[in-house]
């Protein structure tokens, strides 16, 4: 049984207590993500896509729709972070030390970033 903090009975971890229908909501039958429920996108994925993980082209869209992401989210990422790595190529963003904490106050993956860099030059 599954303990909660905030509450206080005993809950089975197991079960879905819902109908079909609700449960179609959010699953389809070959166990990918619907389109109700998608995978945030991370600089993980971004990785994973300059990594080579997902194939290229049409077969990438495809397996990142199977890994339950939104391709256009993923792709918007991707294209985020290679236009970070072109600013860090001209400068914009310094260097050392000076760049990754700059990266990261944005919110970036600064490994990602320089992963992205090294592909380019």
């Amino acid at each position: 049984n599954l303990q909660l903090t905030q509450y206080n009975g005993a809950l089975d971890g197991d079960y879905a207590y819902m109908s079909v229908d609700g449960w179609n909501r959010y699953a389809t039958s070959d166990g990918t993500a619907s389109d109700i429920v998608k995978k945030k996108a991370t600089s993980q994925t971004v990785r994973e896509v300059f990594e080579g993980k997902y194939g290229d082209g049409e077969t990438r869209k495809d397996a990142i729709e199977n890994f339950g992401y939104d391709y256009n989210e993923v792709q918007e990422m991707v294209n985020d972070y290679v236009d970070k790595a072109n600013e860090c190529i001209r400068g914009i963003w310094g260097n050392g030390w000076n760049r990754q904490n700059a990266l990261e106050s944005m919110g970036y993956d600064y490994d990602v970033v320089q992963l992205i860099v090294n592909a380019i030059i």
